[in-house]
C-alpha cells in the first residue's frame, strides 16, 4: 500500500499544470518511461508523447541535464502533450517517492 501511495505521490508532484486533485477525470491518462532521456526510452517516450493516447508522459532519468534536453525535445514536437521529468537514482530508494 506504502508503495502506491508514494508512486501516486510521484506522479503527482511531476505534473506541471496548475490542476487540483479534485479535477483529475478518468480521462487522464500518464505514461512513466524510466530510461526515458536516450535511446529506446527517448523514442519510447517522444512516441507515447505525440501519439494522442496520453494527457501526460514522465520521464525518468538518473541525468537531469539530459532528462532537460530529452523533455525539451520531446515537448516541441508537434502535437505533444505535456512532459516532465523527475530524476531517479539507482539504489537510492528515496529518488523513486
Amino acid at each position: 500500500m506504502r508503495t502506491v501511495i508514494s508512486f501516486i505521490l510521484l506522479v503527482l508532484s511531476c505534473l506541471r499544470f496548475t490542476a487540483k486533485v479534485s479535477a483529475l477525470t478518468t480521462e487522464m491518462k500518464i505514461a512513466v518511461v524510466t530510461g526515458a532521456n536516450k535511446g529506446i526510452g527517448k523514442a519510447i517516450a517522444s512516441n507515447l508523447a505525440t501519439c494522442g493516447m496520453f494527457t501526460h508522459v514522465i520521464l525518468g532519468c538518473r541525468d537531469e541535464a539530459l532528462a532537460k534536453r530529452a523533455m525539451d525535445e520531446i515537448s516541441s514536437k508537434e502535437n505533444a502533450c505535456n512532459v516532465s521529468s523527475h530524476q531517479l537514482t539507482i539504489g537510492d530508494s528515496e529518488s523513486h517517492t
